[in-house]
């Protein structure tokens, strides 16, 4: 097995070491849509117990739900521990600054995209399709690509119907019994554009697992109480208080616990989703969430009233972390109206580069500023005319334009020199957008140093 398997590989066993043991005997989270004599019940609990795929707030896994793209991303991410990647998008349907984004540009190598007149898209909300796992199976286990072993796919009906740049890959796939295929009129059917559910996601990553002898036993043993556990969580709300409570861990490997808040991630966890709060006292059981309160790394900036937001307890241990269930709250809007604010702007610029100022945005349905420069409209707003940066912190009040920026969406491709264009600041909130007033920009071709060269005589 190459680098990439033996990573997958170790990772797999600290896992192991950690439980140490069978998952039959783990006290590990029951959900009332997952029956014990399912197909799908030891795959979903072992998965679970991995923190890999997790249940949602209202105690069911949804075994039938249909995985999104972005959704099998964070699974990849998770299941390789490869690490989120940043907050810039290779895609072009994809914005920077978007929750998924870190873990899209971690696995991105992995997965398939489709190709645009413009660049590349993700699509991230698409379900992701038989062919789709087949590739990243393929590629999360190096294996290479033998095109020799095209002719097994004589054994699909429907062969015809898996994308011509991915047959190779779903060729490696069956050939290794990573996916197989089932039985219907007629004969054996890959069903390559068939979605994938969660329960079959489950099932067919924890069947690479074992298939691959990565680490698993089923030796039986009983836990004592040096166990490490993930706590149980609820919360409730009152007078715009959003009050966290868990049961307290006794265990002599305690570090502390997480408290970790997402919106768009309705099952997160350290460190992939940042925190809010950091708690070491193992005595300290509850947590209140209010309007503003805000996160580091997460996939927002501040608690804003009339939106919903997802909360785990990770638990850090001396060898290892476990994440509780997932609860979820909605806070109302404030009982005193806030007035909203349209930025007022002005710039700077000299040369090549231009800087904007703006004044601040202090609202509890705040979301982001967008930077708008258009070359033929002398009112340009979000997102009639797209936009050139996206901000989402609301205490940040100016930015830098230089030729050679570029636009998203806008009507040209790039800032030239000596060429006018038209600049505008949008205050986004959740309900409304406030665009500022316009300044014009014109900017001068960056001054070229003289080449020196060595003069013969």
């Amino acid at each position: 097995m190459k680098l990439l398997k033996n990573s997958f590989f170790i990772i797999v066993v600290l896992i192991a070491v950690v439980w140490s043991g069978s998952f039959a005997e783990i006290e590990t989270e029951s959900f009332e849509d997952v029956p014990v004599d399912s197909w799908y019940y030891e795959g979903v609990m072992k998965m679970v117990a991995y923190g890999i795929i997790t249940g949602y707030p209202d105690g069911k896994f949804l075994p039938q739900k249909e995985v999104s793209r972005e959704e099998f991303v964070v699974m990849m991410v998770r299941a390789l521990q490869l690490g989120k990647n940043g907050s810039d998008s290779s895609f072009e349907d994809v914005e920077n600054g978007y929750w998924a984004v870190p873990y899209i540009e971690a696995a991105k190598t992995y997965l398939t995209g489709y190709k645009t007149d413009t660049g590349l898209a993700f699509k991230p909300k698409y379900d992701t399709k038989r062919e789709d796992m087949a590739v990243a199976l393929v590629k999360a286990l190096n294996y290479s690509v033998d095109y020799e072993q095209l002719n097994l796919l004589d054994d699909f009906v429907d062969q015809n119907k898996i994308s011509d740049n991915l047959k190779a890959y779903v060729a490696t796939a069956y050939a290794h019994n990573l996916i197989k295929g089932s039985q219907g009129d007629g004969g054996l059917y890959f069903n390559p554009e068939k979605t994938v559910t969660r329960a079959e996601a489950a099932v067919l990553l924890l069947a690479v697992i074992e298939d691959e002898n990565l680490g698993l036993t089923d030796e039986k043993i009983v836990l004592g109480d040096e166990a490490y556990m993930p706590t149980r969580l609820s919360v409730s709300v009152a007078d715009n208080i959003a009050y966290l409570k868990w049961n307290k861990i006794e265990n002599k490997g305690f570090q502390g616990y997480k408290v970790v808040v997402a919106q768009f991630d309705s099952t997160p966890n350290y460190p992939d989703n940042g925190y809010m709060k950091y708690i070491t006292d193992e005595e300290t059981t509850r947590y209140q969430i209010g309007l503003g309160h805000g996160v580091t790394d997460s996939d927002f900036t501040g608690v804003e009233a009339g939106e919903r937001y997802y909360v785990t307890i990770t638990t850090l241990y001396n060898e290892g972390k476990k994440t509780s269930n997932a609860v979820s709250f909605v806070l109302d809007e404030p009982t005193d109206e806030v007035e909203y604010i349209r930025p007022s702007l002005r710039i700077d610029q000299s040369g090549s580069l231009g800087k904007l100022f703006w004044t601040q945005v202090d609202h509890p349905k705040f979301k982001y500023y967008k930077v708008v420069v258009s070359s033929n409209v002398s009112s340009p707003k979000y997102p009639d005319e797209g936009y050139m940066h996206v901000i989402s912190d609301s205490q940040t009040n100016s930015v830098i334009i230089q030729v050679g920026d570029k636009g998203n969406q806008s009507d040209f491709d790039k800032v030239e020199g000596s060429k006018i264009y038209y600049v505008a600041i949008s205050a986004v909130y959740t309900d409304q957008i406030l665009t500022s007033n316009i300044v014009v920009l014109r900017l001068e071709e960056p001054v070229q140093e003289d080449e020196k060269i060595e003069v013969k005589h």
